[in-house]
């Protein structure tokens, strides 16, 4: 029933522009989300391929096929682990922290090393 000479929305209106908005928060939530997710994936993949490249030329600029310690290294993530990471030459020593520029640790995942310098992500 509608009064004449009255302005506004029905209740049945403003449920219906309500749910309509609320279906849209959801779908934009949900897209944010997966954006965020992706992103973390993509930010984890280059911190491999970082780390990987930071060994193999830390390996190169001294010369040498094997890295310092024998049993290899075993998840690596923070600031202290990465500086033990070594190669050392005739004379010199290597840290792979020097190599690593981001400066962020603990990195976003562990890695173990192994003497030969191969790098796979550390699972528990």
């Amino acid at each position: 029933m509608s009064r004449q000479g009255e302005a506004g929305f029905t209740l049945m209106e403003v449920l219906v522009v309500v749910a309509l908005l609320g279906i849209l928060a959801a779908i934009i939530v949900l897209g944010i989300i997966q954006f965020v997710n992706e992103g973390r994936e993509e930010a984890r993949q280059t911190e491999y391929h970082n780390v990987m490249i930071a060994v193999r030329v830390m390996m190169h600029d001294a010369k040498v096929s094997l890295l310092d310690n024998s049993s290899g290294y075993d998840d690596i993530d923070e600031l202290t682990e990465v500086h033990d990471v070594t190669a050392t030459d005739t004379s010199t020593t290597y840290y792979l922290d020097d190599y690593l520029t981001s400066g962020k640790y603990p990195l976003l995942q562990a890695y173990d090393i192994t003497q030969g310098g191969d790098i796979t992500i550390h699972s528990e």
